[in-house]
This record gives structure tokens, C-alpha cells and sequence, in this order.
């Protein structure tokens, strides 16, 4: 597996569980003493455009509901995606928020409960230093901090 150098292990709470997006094809769950990691395979990262990183923001998301898993964090300075440059920083971020919003809404208004409740991600951490992050916050920890459980609470 090729190993992906990341910060975010320092910056994002412990409790949540960190996404690092590999060039294999498997998806891992590992456990150890710097916390939880979720290790997606999306495939060769030279190959990323902009539709195939829409489709790892979603598989992401929906990896995370599998493994039930509620909190995840992202790091995104270290993005090797080289075809994604062309669009800068902000519309990256934002195609990631709406994707992962996208990802995690489940219609569940007229379902009965699961005795475990509904599968959603409560929080997606965006740990990285970009020049966006400015806009949301002081701190290395920027931007997708929001709770997408108000949009899927059963009434």
C-alpha cells in the first residue's frame, strides 16, 4: 500500500475516524494508536478528473456508512490530484461539500427506525492549509465542520 503523508492525525479530534484515499482498489479499516483510519482505494490519482473525484467523494461517504462509522476527516493539502489544479482550491472544496452532502441524504421520513438507528455521517472534518481556508476559520481544521443530521432526521 502506498503510504500517504498526511498532518491531519495531529489536527483533527481523536475520536474521528481519518479517510486516506489510496491508488489501490481495495478499501481497508484500520485501527492503531494514532485513532481510526479508513483507507479508500479510488485508483491510480494521476487518472483523477473532476467526475471520477466526485465519485471517491461518494464512495467515501458511503465506506464510512458501512462501517458505521459517524465522524470522518479528510485531509485535503495533500491532494495529489493533478488535473484538479486547473480549478483551484475553493470550487475543489465545494464540489467535496456538496458531494458529500449528496452522498450521506437517505430519505427516511416514512421508514421505521433499524433497531441501530439510520446510518449517517454526523460530521466531516477538512483538515489542510489552503488558501480558502481563511474564509471558514483560523484554525487547520476548516470548512466542512457541519452536521447534515438535520436534513435526515425522521419526523
Amino acid at each position: 500500500m502506498k503510504r500517504i503523508k498526511t498532518n491531519f492525525v495531529k489536527v483533527a479530534p481523536k475520536k474521528v475516524t481519518k479517510v486516506v484515499l489510496t491508488e489501490e482498489t481495495t478499501t481497508k479499516f484500520l485501527e492503531n494508536s494514532d485513532g481510526s483510519f479508513l483507507h479508500v482505494g479510488i485508483g491510480k490519482h494521476k487518472d483523477i478528473d473532476l467526475r471520477k473525484f466526485i465519485k471517491a467523494c461518494r464512495k467515501v461517504i458511503r465506506t464510512a456508512k458501512q462501517q458505521h462509522i459517524e465522524d470522518i476527516a479528510v485531509q485535503f493539502s495533500q491532494t495529489p490530484f493533478k488535473k484538479l489544479k486547473q480549478f483551484g482550491d475553493e470550487a475543489i472544496v465545494s464540489t467535496m461539500a456538496q458531494n458529500f452532502e449528496m452522498a450521506n441524504y437517505e430519505f427516511v421520513k416514512h421508514k421505521t427506525a433499524p433497531k441501530e438507528g439510520f446510518r449517517f455521517i454526523k460530521q466531516i472534518y477538512v483538515c489542510g492549509d489552503t488558501s480558502t481556508k481563511e474564509k471558514y476559520t483560523q484554525n487547520p481544521l476548516y470548512i466542512i465542520t457541519f452536521s447534515i443530521q438535520t436534513v435526515n432526521q425522521a419526523d
